[in-house]
């Protein structure tokens, strides 16, 4: 009978979910739908627990996220102290943002790719260079169409300006394009 009462407070817990839960929250959630779907497994009823072991594996993610950006921010601080990190830092950001965009996971994707711009521009003499930077604002304009163009537009185009205006690519040409084309922009922005 308790797996049954686990059963319906995980449903109750993911129903309620809150849009960005503390470090302590995503805890309890993971150890509480780890405990469920072992209930279920116990209980001999595999499917009920693979979606409860799917709810765990999510908020490890999610938690794993949050530890990365907590990081990530103290590393920011600490390179007034050691800027030959920069472009070690940049680059690391970068290859989180293109690991989220391979998943699919466009917000966080979005978050990573900025932060590895943003890092790039603290200490030009130990960043990863113009073409890197472009590179990263074209991937990151490439997040922004592939989420939602509708909601992102601006974003997305601005993102592909600042690459151009970075390092001119032929890349970065057909991107502005492909965007002017997907968005609803008026004549004045296409014009120009």
């Amino acid at each position: 009978m308790c797996y049954l009462v686990r059963h319906v407070a995980c449903k109750l817990v993911s129903l309620c979910d809150n849009a960005e839960p503390n470090e302590v929250t995503l805890q309890r959630q993971i150890l509480m739908f780890m405990k469920t779907g072992k209930s279920w497994l116990d209980c001999r009823k595999p499917l009920l627990a693979d979606g409860f072991l799917d709810l765990a594996l999510k908020a490890v993610t999610q938690c794993d996220h949050m530890n990365a950006v907590n990081c990530i921010q103290r590393c920011k601080d600490m390179l007034r102290r050691i800027p030959k990190e920069t472009g070690y830092l940049a680059l690391l950001c970068y290859n989180f943002g293109v690991d989220t965009y391979q998943q699919k996971k466009y917000e966080e994707s979005a978050f990573w790719l900025s932060q590895s711009y943003d890092i790039g521009k603290i200490d030009k003499r130990y960043s990863p260079g113009s073409p890197v930077q472009a590179k990263v604002l074209r991937l990151l304009a490439n997040v922004y169409l592939e989420w939602d163009i509708k909601q992102h537009q601006e974003r997305a185009l601005n993102a592909v300006i600042l690459a151009n205006q970075e390092n001119p690519h032929p890349a970065g040409l057909f991107l502005k394009i492909k965007i002017l084309l997907k968005g609803i922009f008026p004549d004045a922005v296409i014009s120009a």
